[in-house]
């Protein structure tokens, strides 16, 4: 898979120019126009699926907003800033399987929940996404990975497996 091929001087308002990453320790931060600064980060942990042939591969994707300040508007650059993140670790390691549990700060997870599925519907080609949506009890989560991985029906079996449980 190649890297997303936006620039600056094609972005336009359905094709919106990712903000500048700047590299932390282990993520990224970005700013918005509005003066917002997020994190972003895939974190590799132990413990997830340590039977599962993939278990090396799969990541949990944070994004956090930092300081008080919240964006009041649509900013589209926000998903291409996203997208451009996770096409490059895609890219860099394409056997990645991404996690993302929506958080509940501020009771606004299933708010969180409906834009990444709306962002991912706009990006999802080659790829495949996986929802956990348990509404009882608040929790939202996606497992993301390439359509071509290696392991893809053991992927989705397992995920489909916890998901019914």
């Amino acid at each position: 898979m190649e890297t997303n091929p936006r620039s600056p001087s094609g972005a336009n308002s359905s094709n919106p120019q990712p903000y500048p990453l700047r590299e932390a320790e282990d993520g990224f931060y970005f700013t918005t126009d509005e003066g917002i600064n997020y994190y972003l980060q895939l974190k590799f942990r132990d413990g997830y699926f340590d039977a599962a042939s993939f278990s090396d591969d799969v990541a949990e994707f944070s994004i956090v907003p930092i300081g008080q300040k919240v964006g009041r508007k649509r900013d589209s650059r926000i998903m291409a800033t996203i997208v451009e993140m996770f096409n490059a670790a895609f890219f860099d390691k394409p056997n990645l399987i991404v996690i993302y549990i929506c958080s509940l700060e501020n009771n606004q997870e299933i708010l969180r929940e409906y834009l990444f599925t709306k962002w991912f519907r706009q990006n999802s080609k080659g790829f495949v996404k996986i929802d956990f949506n348990r509404q009882e009890k608040r929790q939202y989560a996606s497992v993301i990975f390439q359509e071509n991985h290696p392991y893809r029906d053991e992927i989705i079996e397992i995920f489909t497996e916890i998901n019914n449980k």
